[in-house]
């Protein structure tokens, strides 16, 4: 946000220069947001995954998804909702597509 400042304006009038900051500011913001990890609870994670919390915090402790602890006394998890889905596409094992008869 600093580099905002930067910005030679020297051209334009303080009303549109401010202006044009202001707008700057906003897609700055958002892209910064846009790119922050999408953080899970254990629960979020075994409702997308269908399966129980146990599930997810075993699958956590085995070092399947990673997650960070969380929380006051670092007993809560977090898991990237990228891992999550990149854990399940890695493991998924499809039906074959013409099953023996």
């Amino acid at each position: 946000m600093e580099a905002l400042s930067l910005l030679p304006l020297d051209g334009l009038d303080a009303a549109t220069s401010q202006k044009l900051r202001a707008a700057l500011t906003v897609v700055a913001t958002r892209l910064a947001a846009q790119a922050a990890p999408v953080l899970l609870t254990v629960a979020e994670t075994a409702s997308i995954m269908r399966v129980s919390k146990m599930t997810i915090y075993r699958l956590v402790q085995s070092g399947h998804l990673p997650s960070i602890r969380s929380g006051p006394s670092g007993r809560s998890f977090r898991i990237p909702e990228a891992a999550v889905h990149e854990y399940l596409r890695t493991s998924f094992m499809g039906a074959p597509v013409n099953p023996p008869q």
